[in-house]
């Protein structure tokens, strides 16, 4: 399914599918309409109440729909650097990525809870080590250099997926990738 709207935030919650909140509106006015007729023999107090709870049962079932997902605004960077290091790249400008990230890791850190890092790629097998669906991201996200709704879309999954799906990979490359080929 294509999106019309890629993704809506409100506050700390974004949702990834949100053509489904429009559907809050028109069903809120339905419910009210048919909750004022269908429950008419309540008293006043007893009918508000009802016709409250109709409505919030509405938005949560609707706001499930729009697959909301929780997000943690970051204090800090994180950049990771992903070096192509087949034969097809010429190693002089191998050395001058490796040059530039270990100059922007010395003097760029702006604050002491900025992280840079550098991932080797297709030296050694280290991307083949990683799950499917991880493998599936790192590729199309660093070496397609797709974004990350279109990842999404390509995949069959949520961009909070696709997000964490990158990050766990991230996390598994620096654990696999030797201490000598980091900055």
């Amino acid at each position: 399914m294509t999106n019309l709207v890629a993704s809506v935030q409100f506050g700390p919650v974004q949702f990834d599918t949100p053509v489904w909140l429009f559907l809050i509106p028109v069903l809120g006015l339905l419910t009210f309409l048919i909750g004022m007729r269908s429950l008419a023999g309540l008293g006043s107090t007893t009918r508000w109440v009802a016709l409250v709870a109709r409505l919030i049962v509405l938005v949560l079932i609707v706001g499930a729909l729009a697959e909301p997902q929780w997000r943690k605004e970051a204090k800090d960077v994180a950049v990771t650097v992903v070096l192509d290091a087949s034969e097809s790249v010429p190693t002089q400008l191998q050395n001058d990525v490796k040059a530039y990230v270990e100059a922007a890791a010395t003097e760029g850190q702006k604050k002491p809870d900025d992280r840079l890092g550098l991932v080797t790629a297709a030296r050694s097998a280290f991307v083949q080590t990683l799950p499917r669906k991880q493998r599936a991201v790192v590729v199309l996200r660093y070496y397609e250099e797709l974004s990350e709704a279109e990842i999404a879309d390509i995949l069959g999954i949520s961009v909070g997926t696709v997000k964490s799906q990158a990050s766990r990979a991230l996390a598994g490359l620096r654990q696999r990738v030797p201490s000598t080929l980091r900055p």
